[in-house]
């Protein structure tokens, strides 16, 4: 007889609610308060005797109703359940949405699905993203009777899925703890601004128990006199966009946050990342948090103020006395060259920002080099607003002219901030992805939004002429694909000469510039947003070259300007859909590039279907989700509800005989995560993560001395124990509070 084993994660999750589970058997329990629903209530089908054969028992039916058509009201259950059940629904997103509806603000929908490569459908093809959206569009689902599943997914490929979806992934298991040859997905349901979550009910919290008290005062954000200075006024020349959205604050939030972002300053024209990054403190302080900026001395700014143009006034904290000579450059540009002299001052760099870091709830950094003063300031939590893989800039030949990213030692030393132990939030799921790989590491993920008043259609200029006007981003580095838009474009003059135009914006390639031999352009330098809208609506076709990119902005801001997109794969997977919002390439693969740019050259119908359905998909992400997304992961970080192991980077790998990390406790202690324990030498110690952190002063972090477990000499000697405890700002987990 054999029963699989019940979840870990779905009784942290779920234990005390009531909820429904789709398609329930006896010999796969979860051991949950739940009606099971099924199509029949029939005891005699093959799936019961199946059941029966396995286990000698069959799970009766509570509820007979199709699992994608339920007979329950609205936000009537805690959650919803299954395993092994999703990829038998022809239209996998019509059930994903029923089972959003039934199920209340703040509940669950836990879903464990077979992973295809280890399983019998291990030969079939994986089911895109795009098919699933065209059946559910269509109502149209394939029939293969040789098949017994109709969908075929790896992790990643559900994982996107529910980030189309736009839905909070709060779980995600690529190997799952129930049978083990599938993956977990977790999604919590959010309806509407005023959602509530289930009552006493707290993500993976430990023990289950209420969010620790913070501090009185803890919530302010009580500047650094000496090291701060206020915005001036901004002049009136800044952005339409800036002007016009400053003036229509968003809905406030009442969960009201103090945070400052750590961030290098800029010249008046801020698109890409920047400007993402300057949209999230702009919507989060008209939400009502407190917002500043933290930011590198005067001596280090390109203009008066260190951000120009800036269209809204906030604080601004910096080190008011720093000069030139703070900084040892002299270590840099020696011959024969000196690595390790530029790598101490890139530390001396990095050191001229920590000082000036107010105390505040939420210390965000926005560049791998600010994750270290966010980690190293110790005021506040923090948490690493991710753009990309940073890793990719850096050059493999030590070139000179790469300046510190042609230093190996810097290089890995940004690998290394990956693993620091703070909070992290990926901008896509392809990012989200590569940390898994990599870090084994589980990332959530919020897109940034597109500003589609900004970015919208206008009158194409090959309307009037009948030239076809291609568009490209530059950038020098050699990922960013430039030189492979150069191949295409000389072979694109070839086939249509004097029928096409090429233009390019950014930064001007070194080797490749405008009038170089090959493929000639019209160089358009760095544009701010309502500049670039206009080059992106009256050009046809935005060709994006780029190897990988996390959520690039360029091809779905075109898509919002209206022109058909030509784009490599990796990172866009949340918009770019082949052949229905956009014409995907492989990377670095030239012939890719030019029968793309041949076929949407040749025909004007492409480039509109295209068109039509890319602005289509810009639409559906406005900032105000985008916000709201970050801002609840922020609040989970602030009230220590994101399970997440911050550890885990600086663990050594390495195990005892019996499989235990080494940094973790012995399996012999039976303390839980979360306790307070008392140990013979006069400490106290917290249980986090299965390792002992020492603990300066229980009740700054809300904890009853009183009421800790006492641990033996003998114990304490015999495991390791992690870095201290001080304030909230340096708590990764929920105590168990009594």
């Amino acid at each position: 007889m054999l029963k699989f084993k019940e979840s870990l994660l779905a009784h942290k999750l779920l234990d005390g609610l009531q909820g429904i589970e789709i398609g329930g058997s006896a010999h796969n329990p979860f051991g949950l308060k739940t009606r099971n629903v099924d199509f029949t209530n029939r005891m005699d089908t093959v799936f019961k005797q199946a059941e029966r054969d396995m286990c000698g028992d069959a799970l009766p039916v509570d509820i007979v109703a199709p699992g994608d058509n339920l007979p329950l009201e609205d936000s009537s259950v805690d959650f919803v359940i299954s395993s092994h059940v999703i990829e038998h629904f022809p239209d996998p997103i019509k059930a994903l949405k029923e089972w959003h509806r039934v199920v209340r603000p703040g509940g669950f929908i836990f879903v464990v699905a077979p992973n295809k490569n280890r399983i019998f459908d291990k030969d079939r093809n994986r089911t895109t993203l795009a098919e699933l959206i065209e059946r559910h569009a269509t109502g149209k689902c394939p029939y293969n009777p040789d098949a017994e599943h109709c969908s075929f997914w790896i992790t990643e490929d559900f994982v996107e899925l529910v980030n189309w979806l736009k839905w909070p992934i709060v779980a995600v298991q690529d190997v799952d703890d129930k049978v083990g040859n599938g993956f977990t997905v977790v999604i919590q349901v959010e309806k509407g601004l005023k959602a509530q979550p289930v009552p006493e009910r707290r993500v993976l919290q430990i023990g289950g128990k209420a969010p620790i008290p913070q501090p009185p005062g803890f919530n302010r954000v009580e500047p650094l006199q000496a090291a701060s200075q206020p915005a001036k006024a901004q002049p009136s020349s800044a952005p339409a966009s800036s002007q016009r959205n400053a003036s229509v604050p968003g809905p406030r939030s009442n969960r009201r946050m103090s945070m400052t972002f750590l961030m290098g300053p800029t010249g008046p024209a801020r698109t890409a990342g920047v400007a993402t990054v300057l949209q999230y403190v702009r919507r989060f302080q008209e939400r009502g948090h407190d917002v500043s900026i933290t930011t590198w001395p005067k001596f280090l700014w390109q203009a008066a103020e260190p951000f120009p143009n800036l269209g809204f006034h906030l604080p601004i904290h910096f080190i008011p006395n720093s000069s030139r000579e703070s900084l040892p450059f002299d270590l840099l540009n020696q011959s024969p060259r000196d690595f390790t002299g530029e790598l101490q001052f890139l530390y001396t760099y990095l050191n001229l920002l920590t000082p000036a870091i107010p105390d505040a709830d939420l210390i965000i950094a926005t560049n791998w080099d600010t994750v270290i003063p966010a980690w190293q300031c110790g005021k506040g939590k923090p948490v690493h607003f991710l753009q990309h893989y940073d890793e990719v800039s850096f050059t493999l030949d030590g070139n000179p002219a790469a300046g510190l990213q042609g230093n190996p030692l810097v290089k890995l030393l940004c690998r290394s901030v990956f693993q620091m132990p703070v909070y992290r939030i990926a901008n896509s799921t392809w990012l989200s992805g590569e940390l898994r790989r990599r870090f084994q590491e589980v990332v959530p993920s919020i897109t940034p939004g597109v500003d589609t008043q900004v970015f919208h259609p206008r009158p194409k200029r090959s309307a009037k002429d009948g030239i076809i006007r291609i568009v490209t981003y530059s950038r020098p580095e050699k990922w960013r694909g430039f030189p492979d838009a150069v191949a295409a474009m000389q072979s694109v003059f070839r086939r249509h000469n004097g029928k096409v135009e090429w233009h390019v914006f950014g930064s001007q390639h070194p080797e490749v510039g405008p009038e170089n031999p090959y493929a000639p352009y019209t160089f358009h330098g760095r544009l701010g947003h309502e500049e670039l809208g206009k080059l992106y609506a009256e050009s046809d076709i935005l060709l994006f070259p780029q190897w990988c990119s996390s959520f690039p902005l360029p091809p779905i801001e075109a898509m919002a300007c209206g022109t058909a997109v030509i784009t490599t794969p990796a990172g866009t997977e949340s918009y770019a859909i082949d052949g229905h919002t956009a014409i995907l390439a492989r990377p670095r693969v030239v012939r890719d590039f030019v029968l793309a740019l041949d076929g949407l050259i040749a025909r004007g119908d492409l480039r509109d279907r295209l068109a039509r359905n890319g602005r289509a998909i810009a639409e559906s992400y406005p900032w105000d989700e985008a916000i709201k997304g970050r801002e609840e992961l922020l609040w989970r970080i602030h009230s220590n509800q994101l399970p997440h192991n911050l550890w885990q980077g600086l663990e050594s790998g390495l195990a005892d005989g019996y499989g235990v990390p080494f940094e973790r406790l012995t399996p012999e202690v039976k303390f839980e995560d979360g306790e307070l324990v008392y140990g013979t030498d006069g400490k106290h110690y917290l249980v986090e993560s299965g390792r002992l952190r020492r603990v300066a002063n229980p009740e700054n972090i809300g904890l009853d001395a009183k009421r800790a477990r006492p641990l033996d000499s003998l114990t304490l000697l015999r495991n390791a124990v992690g870095s201290e405890v001080t304030s909230p700002a340096n708590l990764f987990s929920s105590p168990a509070v009594a």
